[in-house]
């Protein structure tokens, strides 16, 4: 037996509707197009001389999914045709939320190309025409990860002895592995380094690829001190690195080195360490991603 598959889709003014296969009034989903498919744009060279071509790269293409929806309420045909416009409105941004059964919900960004209905015939179809720029599927929500943090150890109820008592504790985890076993390669993560004490020329490593992201060296040294915050985002168009001051935040790009490198999530395990050249356990870091997937 086929599983429930179901849809809400939300718009940029918050208002959502769900659509399922079975059970579900006034609509029906009656078919959705375009949730399964991962196509990409292989680019090649060719050469006289040389026979086939040679690879230059591949990108990923933009997604389109058509929903196919079934109005199947006895002659509330013009409400229901308004609230599929006020849904769907015309070169409008919205979020689409996929589940198939009982595995996990995934969801992507659309514009609305298109919606057409029929003018009669009962039941009544309409087909919405949805264009997703970024083709990827992702988490609902993203996961955070800890490394050299502090841990409370305070909880209710609690007694108080001769000898005190601990409010918390700093974790000594130098190294985190994240494991991808099905998402895509390249996945940005958001890294966030929490000054706690005097820390100069910090730096975070993919141990697998030996990719390293530094800021700061012996030229130019980058001191940070207690209650800074150091924010590096690593996503494809959004990398950055940001120092949050006495309350004030501002880009330190320059500080990079230049052999620097952006570190992804990979598929398979991917481990992290930090370094500094001084003030290591000074240092709390959270990295924090979403996973996203070819196909829903």
């Amino acid at each position: 037996m086929a599983c429930d598959r179901k849809v809400r889709c939300t718009n940029e003014d918050g208002f959502f509707m769900e659509f399922r296969e079975t059970g579900f009034d006034p609509f029906l989903l009656a078919g959705i197009d375009g949730i399964y498919d991962a196509k990409n744009a292989v680019y090649v060279s060719e050469n006289s001389m040389i026979d086939g071509a040679v690879y230059q790269g591949s990108v990923s293409k933009y997604r389109n999914i058509v929903l196919h929806l079934k109005d199947i309420s006895e002659g509330d045909y013009p409400e229901n045709r308004d609230a599929i416009n006020r849904l769907f409105k015309e070169k409008s941004v919205g979020t689409l939320i996929f589940q198939e059964g009982d595995a996990d919900p995934r969801k992507i960004d659309y514009y609305v190309e298109s919606l057409e209905s029929d003018e009669k015939y009962m039941p009544r179809m309409h087909q919405i025409s949805l264009i997703c720029p970024d083709p990827f599927f992702y988490d609902i929500t993203g996961s955070d990860e800890s490394m050299a943090s502090w841990i409370s150890a305070f909880e209710f109820p609690f007694e108080s002895t001769s000898e005190g008592f601990e409010f918390g504790y700093q974790s000594n985890e130098k190294i985190k592995t994240i494991q991808n076993d099905i998402a895509e390669d390249n996945i940005g993560v958001t890294i966030t380094i929490t000054c706690m004490g005097a820390v100069l020329n910090p730096s975070i490593t993919h141990i697998e690829t030996g990719d390293r992201i530094s800021i700061g060296h012996s030229g130019k040294p980058f001191e940070i001190s207690t209650g800074d915050v150091v924010v590096i985002t690593t996503s494809t168009g959004n990398k950055h690195v940001t120092l949050t001051h006495n309350g004030v935040t501002s880009e330190v790009n320059h500080y990079l080195t230049e052999d620097s490198v952006f570190v992804q999530l990979m598929r398979g395990s991917n481990s992290f360490g930090f370094n500094a050249d001084q003030g290591l356990n000074n240092l709390s870091i959270s990295i924090s991603y979403t996973f996203k997937y070819a196909r829903a």
